[in-house]
């Protein structure tokens, strides 16, 4: 079988430094969270340090992260799913959906975060899917179009799409086209965990438990808790064609399109990888993979020695 092709190095395996030499770095550096290495079948490494809460529970293999951001990977599939059933099209208007939504800007602008919506920022008194896009609609666009600029409204929105298109909620999508086909036996919504992190903030010398109970603003966009074996799972499925066929698997990722962006249905560009990232309320997890690798590291504990991020390409030997 082919592989992905994003340049001539994607469908190398990438190579990591000893494993014991992982764990005393990690140690060394106090590491709060769970790391994940997977070559081809063989899991090379999957090791969990420190606790989950301030009640000092152990982090365990089947943990859950607030896998926060990466959620945009999930919407992004459903709505790539959608447009291969041709129950809507890339070039859709917006506006055709939520009719408030700027008439200019197209689901393919949400999907690529260029559709100059303005920011989405919480307010304590707005909860669930409808009153976030309320909120979205009122706000307008004020950012300069087709330009880049991060923004969970593109997502949120892209939440709603889907219910509308759908007829169902959101939630229930999710399960049917991610969680359950792809068998995530540890992956839900905000408010279903049961084995799952809290955030740690350190303030000097004092930790604060970080438990939000306003997720229900992110549906799209990131309130979502998976285990960092599920995250495997969905990008193996997506890596190897499994969700979708070699040619639409490659016109999702392709730098053809909006060739100077790295950012795509929720998956960014990183070299030899595809990345999915996800940071909020003290919870950081990345994961790079391709059809060979994959490789995340996940913590639930803000610091000033780390970042799941330099941690992850700390490990990678490039030598």
């Amino acid at each position: 079988m082919m592989r992905i092709t994003l340049n001539k190095r994607f469908n190398q395996k990438l190579k990591f430094h000893p494993v014991h030499e992982i764990d005393e770095y990690l140690l060394s550096v106090h590491f709060n969270g769970q790391i994940r290495i997977r070559n081809d079948e063989k899991v090379i490494m999957h090791e969990s340090y420190g606790y989950k809460n301030l009640s000092f529970d152990p982090i365990t293999y089947d943990t859950q992260f607030l896998s926060a951001s990466i959620q945009k990977f999930i919407t992004g599939i459903i709505i790539e799913q959608l447009i291969d059933e041709q129950k809507l099209n890339r070039t859709d208007r917006v506006a055709r959906y939520i009719p408030h939504i700027a008439s200019h800007i197209l689901i393919e602008d949400l999907l690529l975060h260029i559709s100059g919506l303005t920011r989405y920022k919480v307010y304590k008194d707005i909860h669930g899917l409808d009153e976030a896009v309320s909120l979205i609609e009122m706000c307008g666009a004020t950012l300069p179009y087709h330009k880049f600029d991060y923004n969970d409204a593109n997502f949120i929105l892209l939440a709603k799409i889907i219910e509308l298109v759908e007829k169902t909620p959101f939630r229930t999508v999710i399960y049917d086209r991610i969680i359950d086909k792809y068998q995530l036996e540890h992956s839900c919504f905000y408010d279903e965990t049961y084995d799952a992190t809290t955030g740690i903030h350190q303030y000097g010398e004092i930790l604060i438990e970080d438990w939000h109970s306003d997720l229900d603003k992110y549906y799209g966009a990131g309130n979502m808790y998976m285990s960092l074996k599920d995250i495997d799972t969905l990008s193996q499925a997506f890596a190897r064609y499994n969700i979708f066929n070699m040619d639409k698997t490659k016109e999702i990722v392709s730098p053809d399109r909006f060739q100077k962006q790295k950012y795509r249905s929720g998956i960014s560009l990183r070299d030899n990888f595809l990345r999915i990232r996800g940071t909020l309320y003290a919870h950081d997890v990345v994961a790079y993979f391709n059809e060979c690798t994959f490789i995340a590291v996940a913590t639930n504990r803000e610091s000033d020695l780390y970042k799941a991020e330099d941690i992850l390409r700390q490990i990678i030997d490039t030598k």
